[in-house]
């Protein structure tokens, strides 16, 4: 039966042999037909999307960089989905392989688009819109940041920032030499811009560079270094229980994030992507900052009623750092520059691989596994001391949530949450 279908397959796309198409689409074909044929509606896919293109570029041409990353932009500005722009990158790179083309972005990986969640509205719509207006050098800079994987908007920005500020001082047309670039990084020495903040700068230097074609002269053994001792602030055990402490004093929305916070080991950029639908009366899924994978979790008893007494909405990376220092306000503490909702995520970090240290059964490696939202252990290679991958309890062989129900049992925050005071909460 299989063999008959298999050969009813055949006939179909041979009968189809006979239609002309552009020799890339040929070359293509004859790639998903052997040795192993593909299904008549795979490659009719592949060629559909080869084909729309194909038509953007002109007779006999071999598309370039720009022409790639350009079909992204425009199939964007026609309000395709992220999830249909993933699956035209596949085709699109399986169309280079089948011609000999190079493919622009072996870097960015097997997942250079990631289907995004939806985020209110807000896109890149707007400055991909207005780039007609910017330096044509910060054009292609702006190309190269939205595709094939978009940017957000305050990465685009911040890319943007820097891009003009080291292109002030040249003349139209004129590209920036070695001297030039040195002479930027003294110059906003001069201003007194810290190293940290210049060692960013030097990687948007260095795509806007890649972006035009210009030679970038530094290896990376000559960005900039932060100064030895320049750590930003921590907060201490104490100074966390002083925050979940003035729970009564807060806003919905400040319980919320900081309950978030204070229970699983998440970053700004995770809290601001956290929307309804990601949670239930048991589970919480979080999406995070590493290509979009998810972390699922069981919301421990002590949450359930901040969760369902508040509906998350869009919230910027701004937004959340102006909430976290009038968080830190309501609860008496003093916010020190550099602040904000990391310094939860490492000192969490650092309070529960110390309690699992201190407890016979557990490893310290469990609350990487925990960050990850693996709800089991995983094997982890490469380390010095191998008996921590056999020090298993049973109950995470069976529960699907079974390493939540572990952490959740030691950790250090949750009890201060249990403690119940919803008759002074605020609205």
């Amino acid at each position: 039966m299989a063999r008959n279908n298999y050969m009813k397959r055949t006939r179909k796309i041979s009968n189809k042999a006979s239609i002309r198409l552009h020799p890339a689409l040929e070359n293509l074909k004859e790639r998903l037909s052997s040795p192993r044929l593909k299904a008549a509606s795979t490659i009719s896919t592949y060629l559909e999307t080869s084909a729309k293109f194909l038509s953007r570029l002109g007779k006999d041409r071999e598309p370039t960089d720009s022409d790639f990353r350009r079909y992204f932009i425009q199939r964007r500005r026609q309000g395709i989905s992220e999830r249909t722009l993933r699956k035209e990158f596949f085709h699109l790179k399986k169309l280079a392989m089948a011609n000999g083309w190079e493919w622009p972005f072996q870097g960015e990986g097997t997942s250079a688009i990631v289907p995004p969640r939806k985020t209110g509205g807000k896109t890149l719509t707007a400055p991909v819109n207005a780039v007609d207006k910017l330096h044509p050098a910060l054009q292609n800079l702006v190309e190269r940041l939205s595709s094939p994987r978009p940017r957000a908007q305050s990465t685009l920005s911040s890319y943007l920032t820097t891009g003009a500020n080291s292109l002030s001082g040249l003349k139209d047309g004129q590209s920036p030499t070695e001297s030039d670039f040195r002479q930027y990084f003294i110059r906003r020495r001069r201003e007194e811009v810290s190293e940290r903040t210049l060692r960013k700068e030097f990687s948007h230097l260095k795509k806007l560079a890649a972006a035009n074609g210009w030679e970038w002269p530094f290896g990376a053994d000559e960005a900039p270094y932060p100064e030895e001792g320049q750590k930003p602030p921590t907060l201490s055990q104490r100074e966390l229980e002083q925050l979940i402490r003035a729970k009564s004093n807060l806003y919905k929305a400040e319980r919320f994030y900081l309950a978030v916070a204070t229970t699983w080991l998440v970053r700004r950029e995770e809290l601001s992507r956290i929307k309804k639908r990601d949670y239930d009366g048991e589970t919480f899924i979080f999406h995070t900052a590493e290509q979009g994978k998810e972390a699922k979790h069981l919301i421990p008893d002590a949450l359930k009623p901040i969760f369902a007494d508040y509906r998350p909405k869009v919230h910027s990376g701004s937004a959340l750092s102006t909430m976290f220092r009038r968080i830190c306000v309501k609860a008496g503490l003093e916010h020190k520059k550099g602040l904000g909702w990391d310094s939860i995520r490492y000192r969490l970090n650092t309070l529960l691989k110390e309690v699992c240290s201190s407890q016979e059964r557990l490893s310290s490696s469990f609350v990487d596994d925990y960050a990850e939202g693996k709800g089991k252990v995983s094997v982890r290679h490469g380390r010095s001391d191998m008996t921590e991958d056999y020090r298993h309890p049973e109950i995470l062989d069976t529960d699907p949530f079974g390493l939540d129900k572990v952490i959740y049992s030691i950790h250090l925050f949750l009890p201060l949450w249990r403690e119940k005071e919803l008759s002074k909460l605020t609205t």
